[in-house]
């Protein structure tokens, strides 16, 4: 898996090169001046005006000389258009995009977001992270190319921008995107408690204040954690509670504590209604929920440096889960009133059973002035 680093972008010893962005701003001088040493402008205009991006983005790579060192140089083009439900940033398009780097050589590739803004740098960071997943079940070969991320803007290379936070939040991506990855015979439960404990060592050696806490198997049932210990008690492994805190040392005044909930359900056949096998091969994602706020969690509180002005932070990871039954009674009855009568019941069943009855009552009566005709009299009228 490759080695992501953020930092400014600067000339290195890379042999690929990936520049992101819109086409205005990889036209700019700004994109000029991170491009490879030497490279005529011209050349790079060319590359960039090829590009058609589309709705998703677009690439065209060119290879360019310095020396006797061949340069692979990637014009990465943002689409123009960005959705009213996306980030300005255009994430998604950034991360199929910068994935091309991959295939970077020994010596490494370098990737450059040229922003529209520099508020974009930490989102961009993000889906650049996105694209360079660290589970894999092959058996590794040689070592993977180190990967250098750096900002610019149309101005100039962003040397300034928040690179710490990128890095520490493009690690919590690529964390809670490996734990979803991994199937379910290797991140069982406590496996994923092993996660959670790995988390809180690796901030504590950087100097964090964190406190864990596990409460797991029949201690659920005795603290009276029933629903969970219910829904997990069948399982080769047992359920898990696990409570992860961060307490700054010092506390902003009016600070209030914030508490991250995340479910971990390692995998989710559907309890009594049972999913079709179409579907039970993506339910191994029904944890990802608490993966992404282990993630969170993590960064969070690598980005908050110790005696920060900040609000305690609390993570709990729980596994739930969820059944539902639905059953529907109708019921007719003709008379001089005519009465129809539909009652709908939705039953939730945890350890709490939750009972909703909707009844709907349709009333047709006879106006006082239509009067009934007795059926002798209705057969003389006829006759």
């Amino acid at each position: 898996m490759s080695t992501l680093t953020f930092e400014p972008p600067t000339r290195g010893t890379e042999t690929t090169h990936v520049l992101i962005g819109r086409k205005e701003a990889l036209l700019s001088d700004g994109a000029k001046a991170v491009l490879p040493e030497g490279m005529p402008a011209e050349v790079w205009a060319s590359l960039v005006d090829k590009v058609k991006p589309g709705d998703a983005g677009s690439s065209e790579s060119t290879l360019f000389i310095a020396g006797k060192v061949a340069h692979t140089v990637v014009a990465a083009v943002l689409p123009e258009h960005c959705s009213r439900h996306n980030s300005q940033a255009r994430p998604h398009a950034i991360t199929e995009l910068a994935g091309v780097a991959s295939g970077a050589g020994p010596a490494g590739a370098v990737i450059v977001a040229v922003l529209d803004d520099a508020s974009h740098a930490t989102a961009a960071g993000c889906a650049i992270a996105r694209a360079f997943p660290l589970y894999s079940a092959k058996k590794q070969g040689e070592e993977p190319a180190p990967i250098r991320v750096g900002y610019a803007t149309r101005e100039g290379p962003l040397n300034a921008g928040p690179y710490a936070q990128s890095d520490a939040a493009a690690k919590a991506v690529r964390l809670a995107a490996r734990l979803v990855d991994a199937p379910p015979v290797e991140l069982d439960t406590s496996a994923f408690v092993a996660e959670a404990r790995a988390v809180a060592a690796r901030l504590e050696a950087a100097g964090r204040s964190v406190s864990i806490e596990v409460i797991e198997g029949e201690e659920l049932q005795r603290l009276g954690y029933g629903a969970l210990y219910a829904v997990g008690k069948a399982a080769t492994r047992p359920p898990a509670l696990v409570v992860l805190s961060h307490a700054p040392a010092t506390r902003k005044a009016g600070a209030q504590s914030v508490c991250l909930v995340g479910k971990g359900i390692v995998y989710d056949t559907g309890g009594l209604s049972l999913k079709q096998g179409l579907f039970m091969c993506g339910m191994k994602r029904d944890m990802g929920g608490a993966a992404g706020l282990l993630g969170a969690f993590e960064a969070a509180v690598e980005i908050g440096a110790p005696g920060e002005r900040s609000a305690p932070l609390t993570l709990t990871l729980i596994t739930l889960s969820l059944s539902l039954s639905l059953s529907l009674s109708l019921s007719l009855s003709l008379s001089p009133t005519l009465t129809l009568t539909l009652t709908l019941t939705l039953t939730l069943t945890l350890t709490l059973t939750l009972t909703l009855t909707l009844t709907l009552t349709l009333t047709l009566t006879r106006p006082a002035h239509v009067r009934a005709v007795p059926r002798g009299e209705r057969h003389r009228a006829e006759g």
